[in-house]
């Protein structure tokens, strides 16, 4: 074997041996999935269920109801893990899940029938703009109840607006042409008056007395 020879074998092993890579100590730099560009993730679609509800209670929104068939997992993903409770609405045995309102003193009770959401009742709820403004918008009631609930600062009435899925415990001033309040507020699925009553506790005592004083 020529001198020629052996040198090109050499050089050869030596090109070889710098382009084997290196297991034990692999070059990241170099890995085809590293130079991929990154894309942003797709934003999630809106869930028809918790969107209405993180827009009714965290926002004060009342321009989009709760979705029938709203179920407790989608309520827990707003609102995070409530309290454990059962109770009765129209007579019929439930259970619901108590939270802390957005605002000072405030609640949130969502109601279930199994794990499908029934109502939501809010005290001191939170609501976007005027109230003045927001009942010119609502129109008149479906219905209009005795509220049962005590102020002595206002006069308050129970809307009823069922079709919209809500009924609001408005309470007026008595003197003067200060803003009307909103005391309590109940979502729900829209549906109509007498349903409302009747599955939903609308003449319940307890509904009847929010807030507490």
């Amino acid at each position: 074997m020529t001198r020629g020879t052996i040198a090109a074998l050499v050089g050869c092993g030596l090109v070889l041996a710098c382009s084997t890579p290196d297991k034990t100590n692999p070059d990241k730099s170099a890995s085809p999935r590293a130079l991929q560009p990154t894309w942003p993730e797709k934003s999630q679609p809106m869930n028809p269920c918790s969107e209405p509800i993180r827009k009714l209670i965290l926002e004060g929104d009342l321009s989009t109801p709760l979705a029938p068939e709203c179920q407790r997992a989608d309520v827990i993903a707003v609102l995070g893990e409530g309290t454990e409770g059962a109770g009765k609405l129209s007579g019929k045995p439930h259970t619901w899940l108590l939270f802390p309102g957005p605002e000072q003193g405030g609640s949130t009770r969502a109601w279930f029938e199994k794990d499908t959401l029934l109502l939501l009742v809010v005290t001191k709820p939170r609501i976007k703009g005027p109230i003045s403004v927001l009942l010119a918008q609502l129109g008149e009631p479906e219905g209009d109840l005795d509220s049962r609930t005590t102020d002595f600062d206002h006069f308050v009435r129970d809307r009823v607006y069922a079709g919209k899925g809500m009924t609001l415990t408005v309470g007026r001033p008595f003197k003067g042409d200060a803003e009307p309040v909103v005391l309590a507020a109940f979502y729900y699925a829209p549906t109509t008056p007498d349903a409302y009553v009747t599955n939903l506790g609308g003449k319940d005592p307890w509904v009847r007395k929010f807030p507490p004083r």
